[in-house]
């Protein structure tokens, strides 16, 4: 698309400057894979934001909580952002650029320079999926978890949290492993349509490679000891309501008895007199 916009531009200068002249009733226009490529993005503008909506509200469906159902769904902008470090990666001569057993890596999965073309944004939007599996396996624990334990301090919430994270990483990294597996001979091929399926699986990879199953416990952890702060602060503003209250009706009582003691001695002085 850069070399057509190029010459687009290229063209609509030589016309400004008079260098070439278009006869009247003549007009020029590129079609073919570029206007088929413009119409993938205009479709895609619209098909990756409502992907995106139709997961959380999958996940909200799932959770009932939109609390819960955010905490996954931050997944998906840590896979997004490893998603466009890997793209920068590909184009750095740098990157993996050595031998394993006498085979140069960059060789071997065809790493090179990757634009953002139709290929890769259906790539990124496989990863949003990918990306929140995890995240579901996760919360779903955790929330067993915390209904059943119902940590009060910040010491029982992070064990709740180590203790659900130890339990479901397993499940979590074999899904990882399969789906790793599976990319590989997709990064290798060097057949046809490869250049249209490298570029697709280089977004999927990285949910694979990234720290995106580990969000969830950080931000429940984190939503879990705000809670309990939320529940001090209440607990404190309580006692010193009841406290400002039962001084309030000490002083009540004090000058009423006073008024009693006051009216008692008038009528004994009226009595003697």
């Amino acid at each position: 698309m850069d070399v057509v916009e190029n010459a687009q531009a290229l063209i609509q200068e030589k016309i400004d400057n008079g260098d070439l002249i278009v006869p009247q009733g003549i007009s020029y226009k590129f079609t073919g894979t570029y206007e088929n490529q413009l119409r993938a993005e205009k479709t895609l503008s619209i098909v990756v934001p409502l992907c995106l909506i139709i997961i959380f509200l999958i996940l909200y469906f799932q959770f009932k909580s939109v609390t819960t159902s955010l905490m996954v769904f931050t997944a998906i902008a840590v896979a997004f952002a490893g998603g466009f470090v890997m793209i920068w990666l590909y184009g750095q001569e740098w990157f993996l650029n050595f031998s394993l057993f006498g085979e140069n890596l960059r060789e071997l999965f065809n790493i090179k320079t990757v634009n953002l073309s139709v290929a890769v944004w259906v790539g990124f939007i496989a990863l949003f999926g990918i990306a929140t599996d995890d995240g579901v396996v996760m919360a779903t624990y955790l929330n067993q978890s915390f209904d059943k334990e119902k940590p009060s301090d910040k010491p029982g919430i992070r064990q709740a949290t180590r203790d659900a994270a130890g339990k479901r990483i397993r499940p979590c990294l074999m899904t990882t492993v399969t789906t790793v597996l599976a990319l590989l001979p997709v990064l290798t091929s060097t057949g046809k349509g490869s250049d249209i399926m490298i570029p697709m699986a280089i977004p999927i990879m990285v949910v694979c490679l990234s720290i995106s199953r580990h969000t969830s416990c950080c931000l429940f952890y984190t939503a879990g000891e705000k809670n309990i702060n939320l529940n001090v602060q209440a607990n404190e503003k309580s006692k010193n309501h009841h406290r400002i209250v039962a001084c309030f009706r000490f002083r009540e009582s004090a000058r009423i008895a006073i008024l009693h003691t006051g009216s008692r001695e008038e009528q004994s002085t009226d009595s003697g007199l």
